[in-house]
């Protein structure tokens, strides 16, 4: 593109440059850029296209620490849908969070970078990838066929692996060794990078006092929610209900003052109310139900709330691992393997199921492996957190 009269005026490759209004620093100091003191030129430039699975949007994120490792003066833009941008915003690793809309691709065709990483799979993160102009193209894109194709050597094991629930249900990496193969890049801490947005905190706050929590109350959530996409993964909800008594039963023989927070989104909706009833009508009153309509910076707040969480494999795990809550994990149809819980908590699984790590969105055993979980194994992981909780609180 052809030069400007003005060209020398400005830092164009500053990580703060805007290119069309002025930069957030020259707004609030009226600093000029030839005598700016806060310029920070980038080198290199990358595309990270991560955008769908709340909780896989949140794993990523150890990637972006390993590239500012290797180039500190790196800029990072990171493609994300709307419902997942709050799992990436205020990462400081991050120079600029783009949400997906169909139009970004005309801006996405014109720029060009030095690497794209595409770690998704659908039709529009692999169709900007391919269609970005970088010299460097790490994960997947597009074939001829409409197809998804690995760009690199270290991207088909788990192309692979996404093909087949057989070799999947073989895998011994987790999500996380499997991106740091893709890319090369491994950084010094793989932990998940995440800020609590300030929304979160104020609710939190307003949620405590609400209900009237004490700062010495231990807090024990139980996230029964799964989703539509692996039904499968659901644990009974009479196994949440005798759960909540055993948990009563084992605080009031230690002497323990707590509430459990019953939290799930919109899916759980009639499965929350059956919980809340039946453990009501049982004699039991220390379950809040936190609803089932919370937005996500709310459901943030509540997860942030918990000093225990008793959960499956799903976003609300991943968010307790960002906040490096306690964690009692329910796993089945999904494998163990590729789930990293950062020593926050045990993975428990059917002792009865060969099965197990299959996959299916569907089952149609009439005994099925999160059936095989009995709420006495969970509450003896439960107990473990409690007695240890109780040090700290």
């Amino acid at each position: 593109m052809k030069k400007t009269k003005y060209d020398n005026q400005f830092h164009q490759d500053c990580r703060f440059f805007k290119g069309y209004k002025p930069c957030d620093i020259h707004k609030k100091t009226q600093i000029e850029c030839p005598e700016c003191p806060h310029y920070s030129p980038w080198d290199k430039k990358f595309l990270i296209i991560k955008q769908g699975e709340l909780g896989d949007v949140l794993r990523t994120t150890p990637l972006v620490r390993a590239i500012k490792e290797k180039h500190p003066n790196a800029y990072i833009v990171w493609l994300v849908e709307e419902k997942a941008k709050e799992c990436v915003l205020r990462n400081s690793f991050i120079d600029e969070v783009v949400v997906y809309h169909p139009s970004v691709l005309q801006r996405f065709m014109i720029e060009k970078y030095d690497t794209v990483i595409c770690l998704d799979k659908d039709i529009a993160s692999i169709t900007v990838a391919t269609l970005t102009k970088a010299k460097r193209k790490l994960g997947f894109g597009m074939d001829e066929n409409g197809k998804v194709k690995p760009f690199n050597k270290e991207a088909e094991y788990k192309w692979a692996i996404g093909i087949s629930d057989n070799m999947n249900k073989e895998n011994k990496l987790t999500y996380q060794k499997q991106i740091f193969e893709i890319t090369g890049y491994t950084p010094s801490k793989d932990e998940y990078i995440f800020s609590l947005p300030e929304v979160s905190k104020v609710f939190k706050e307003e949620f405590i006092g609400k209900h009237n929590l004490q700062q010495t109350q231990l807090i024990i959530g139980f996230n029964t929610g799964v989703g539509a996409k692996f039904l499968p993964r659901k644990w009974p909800s009479n196994y949440f209900i005798e759960l909540g008594k055993q948990i009563d039963m084992a605080c009031s023989s230690l002497g323990v003052s707590y509430k459990i927070l019953l939290l799930g989104g919109s899916f759980e909706e009639d499965r929350n109310n059956y919980i809340f009833d039946r453990y009501s009508k049982a004699g039991y009153n220390k379950m809040i139900h936190t609803g089932t309509t919370n937005s996500l910076e709310e459901f943030f707040g509540l997860i942030d709330t918990c000093h225990i969480i008793v959960t499956g494999d799903t976003m609300g795990m991943h968010v307790g691992i960002a906040l490096k809550k306690k964690l009692v994990v329910l796993m089945g149809p999904i494998t163990t393997a590729s789930i990293d819980t950062y020593n926050f908590g045990p993975m428990i699984t059917s002792k009865e199921h060969a099965c197990l790590g299959c996959f299916r969105d569907i089952c149609d055993m009439p005994y099925q492996c999160m059936d095989a979980i009995p709420p006495s194994v969970v509450l003896e992981e439960t107990k473990k957190h409690i007695n240890s909780t109780l040090l700290i609180i």
